[in-house]
């Protein structure tokens, strides 16, 4: 049983089925795509129960995890790594986040906001300047 937020459980079944779209209280019901069924209520999406899904035509559900190894004919670890893709985290217990960002780009990320802070300042100092002298000449 993964566990994901009941967010990222949307974004994977929104990710694999672009019909996914569940009512207010997180169930869902259509055709099940991924395996090319034209049943319009054969698939069953419950966010609500931590993201179930179950198959009715298939006769198969589980988790999100058993919905992307059923919707992408992948193993555990290939679903892991879809979803660990979607929602920017590792699902697996014991795995170690990996950063989302290499350590040059958050270096360059981080050169880039002191450079338009400073900007900003400038104009910030030269707008107050001009506010000054319009002050000063009324």
């Amino acid at each position: 049983m993964s566990d994901l937020a009941t967010h990222e459980a949307a974004a994977v079944f929104a990710a694999l089925d672009p019909l996914f779209k569940p009512n207010p209280q997180g169930q869902y019901r259509g055709p099940a795509n991924y395996r090319g069924g034209d049943n319009p209520n054969a698939l069953s999406i419950d966010l609500s129960r931590g993201g179930r899904y179950f198959d009715h035509v298939a006769g198969q559900g589980g988790d999100v995890v058993d919905y992307v190894k059923a919707a992408l004919n992948t193993d555990f670890r290939g679903a892991c790594r879809v979803i660990e893709e979607l929602t920017g985290r590792p699902i697996a217990a014991g795995q170690r986040q990996r950063p989302r960002f290499s350590r040059e780009i958050l270096i360059k990320a981080e050169r880039f906001q002191i450079g338009l802070l400073w900007r900003i300042d400038r104009h910030l100092e030269a707008l107050k300047a001009e506010l000054w002298r319009q002050l000063d000449a009324s």
